[in-house]
């Protein structure tokens, strides 16, 4: 999952910091009223928002990676309940596992903005997901590879996962599961607590890949692969209008599913989906109404959107492309009769209208006619 955003203005400049600094958190600054205070301020330097406060993780390649607070709660909460059932190593060997794959899946989107030349500095680990704050040109192909990056590391890891499976013991039927009913595979492979361990991360991150594709809403992949692929055609207004009424019916889908199988993540995630959906389609619809950009800088919930805003002009659909194409051979044609016309017409002045050739003639006559009935 892929989620741009960015602090609300006015607001102070994220914490610099080197590599696997903690964001320059611990340090005041002149002025500053201590080491933990500086801290404190990075934790919560969006203000009033809680949804972005989060705790610096360092920065790495130049991104920052940040833990929101609901998300350290949601594992604190996790791991009670395992020490309560007497679960606590193997779930958290589920948690890192899960966390190390949203979090390589973010770099991926990252690394591919970065590729076509777009920005990316955070990301957000949150309970639903990793949010990577991505800004590519405005461009339906730099969208799309940079949405694409953060599912192919997951397809490259698949075959990684495999392969140590099938060193360890594993067989085909070990590999490919029934996603409905996996405890035949599972079990008959996992003899050890480590190979339990490999197996799941394995078949978690074949989920993340299946998941983040297949659901065609914001801000999960497959909704911002789905607007990608209609913006070349129908320009990026209308592509985000269609991406966001197909979002919220899927949201409300995936909700009914979740409910029906009693899964709370599930139904989270839909709800989440669905608030993006309804919120873009809210801008979208006030920004026709008031002639705005597409793109207000300040907008917060923009899945698919930058929200710094590129020269780069909205890229042509090919029913523009080829208006314009047939324009500007109209426009060439008339120069070059322009030009014609001014020879002949030169010509007679110099030598007399009978020096012209038969196709000459016909030329000026056809020219004549044009311009009287003009």
């Amino acid at each position: 999952m892929s989620f741009p955003f960015r602090d609300q203005p006015g607001d102070p400049p994220p914490p610099r910091g080197g590599f696997g600094s903690a964001g320059g958190g611990w340090d005041d600054g002149p002025g500053g009223s201590g080491r933990s205070g500086g801290f404190w301020r990075s934790v919560f330097r969006s203000g009033d928002n809680p949804l972005t406060w989060a705790l610096p993780l360092g920065r790495y390649f130049g991104i920052e990676v940040r833990l929101s607070l609901l998300f350290a709660i949601f594992i604190v909460i996790q791991m009670v309940a395992a020490l309560m059932r007497g679960t606590a190593p193997s779930q958290a060997m589920m948690i890192g596992s899960l966390f190390v794959l949203v979090l390589l899946h973010e770099f991926g989107h990252c690394f591919a903005c970065r590729w076509v030349r777009g920005t990316a500095d955070e990301i957000l680990m949150w309970p639903l997901g990793g949010l990577a704050s991505c800004r590519p040109p405005h461009h339906w192909r730099a969208d799309l590879i940079t949405t694409i990056g953060g599912p192919m590391v997951n397809v490259i890891l698949v075959p990684v996962l495999a392969g140590a499976i099938l060193l360890t013991g594993g067989t085909g039927e070990t590999l490919f599961f029934n996603p409905f009913n996996y405890s035949a595979s599972w079990l008959g492979y996992a003899d050890t607590w480590w190979k339990s361990w490999l197996w799941h991360t394995y078949f978690v991150n074949w989920i993340l890949v299946a998941f983040n594709v297949l659901v065609p809403a914001f801000p999960m992949d497959g909704g911002r692969i789905m607007q990608a692929l209609l913006w070349r055609n129908l320009g990026h207004r209308r592509s985000m209008e269609i991406a966001t009424t197909v979002g919220l019916f899927a949201a409300c889908v995936l909700g009914i599913l979740g409910v029906t199988a009693g899964d709370f993540n599930l139904f989270g995630i839909a709800m989440f989906c669905g608030i993006v959906c309804y919120q873009e389609k809210q801008r979208l619809r006030f920004a026709a109404a008031m002639g705005a950009p597409e793109e207000p800088e300040d907008a917060l919930y923009a899945s698919s959107l930058r929200l710094v805003r590129d020269d780069e002009p909205e890229p042509e659909t090919r029913a523009q492309a080829a208006a314009r194409k047939k324009a500007e051979q109209a426009a060439q044609q008339e120069r070059e009769e322009a030009a014609e016309l001014d020879r002949i017409l030169e010509k007679i002045a110099r030598t007399g209208r009978d020096s012209l050739t038969g196709s000459e003639q016909r030329f000026l006559r056809t020219a004549t006619n044009k311009r009287r009935l003009q």
